[in-house]
C-alpha cells in the first residue's frame, strides 16, 4: 500500500480566518450574543465595569471588528 503525499481532506483542515467577513449575519449573530452574556453578568454583580469593558474589547478584536467600529459595544 503506497502513502500518500498529498492534501486528502475533503475540505479545508484549517479555519480560514483571514477571507472571513468579519460583519457576516453569523458573526454579528454570535458577537451580540456574547455581548449580551457578558453585560447579563456585569448586571448580576459576575464581572466588574472594568472587566466588562475588556471583555467587550476581546470580543470585537476576536469577532474582527475594527477598535473605533461602530458595530462594536462602546464601553
Amino acid at each position: 500500500m503506497a502513502t500518500k503525499t498529498e492534501n486528502t481532506a475533503a475540505v479545508p483542515a484549517m479555519l480560514q480566518t483571514c477571507e472571513s467577513n468579519p460583519y457576516s449575519f453569523e458573526d454579528m449573530l454570535y458577537y451580540r450574543v456574547a455581548l449580551a452574556l457578558i453585560r447579563s453578568m456585569m448586571h448580576q454583580g459576575g464581572l466588574s465595569p472594568d472587566d466588562y469593558q475588556k471583555a467587550c474589547k476581546l470580543l470585537a478584536c476576536r469577532y474582527g471588528f475594527p477598535e473605533k467600529s461602530i458595530l462594536a459595544e462602546a464601553a
